[in-house]
């Protein structure tokens, strides 16, 4: 990573690689949900020597809900027959409204939650040398420190991802 980036919601709607996007506002946390189409290429997410399970590849359905309120983004992945493989949270800035979508500031930082609630704190050797190169602001860095302390806490206590998000089920065909 070499500069922040942007995560917006509705970009699955515009994916090649994705099919069947459905997005729902439930109160103040809106649901998007997509599956990866055939012609996706497989992805492994590989950091630091850990991998993370193959989430990327035809018929894994990927659903992300927004909490403004928190300032969270929460990514649940289910395999092609509904099984829970884990939950991914981008470390982002602040959650901000625009008309018709909703976007944060990405920091190349995320945790990986394993369904037994392993951590796994993904992009910390990229983060590191972004930050050394001065393409992360100080004020960023320190709010991505303090975001995955946060998270990791709330995790360790059960508390993380929230019981709506880790009871979210889907049903395949």
């Amino acid at each position: 990573m070499g500069k922040l980036e942007r995560i917006e919601s509705g970009t699955w709607q515009r994916a090649s690689y994705m099919v069947d996007y459905r997005a729902e506002w439930l109160t103040d946390v809106l649901v998007e949900r997509a599956t990866c189409g055939e012609e996706i290429s497989p992805l492994v997410v590989v950091d630091d020597g850990l991998r993370a399970p193959v989430v990327a590849q035809a018929g894994v359905v990927w659903s992300r809900f927004w909490f403004r309120r928190e300032g969270w983004l929460i990514e649940k992945f289910f395999s092609p027959v509904g099984r829970v493989m884990g939950f991914y949270a981008p470390i982002c800035g602040p959650i901000e409204y625009h008309t018709g979508y909703l976007s944060a500031e990405w920091y190349g930082l995320a945790l990986w939650i394993s369904e037994q609630g392993r951590v796994t704190v993904l992009g910390e050797h990229a983060f590191d040398q972004a930050s050394v190169a001065g393409s992360i602001p100080p004020v960023a860095q320190e709010q991505a420190e303090q975001r995955i302390r946060e998270l990791t806490t709330l995790t360790a206590q059960r508390r993380f991802p929230p019981a709506f998000v880790r009871n979210f089920g889907i049903v395949t065909k």
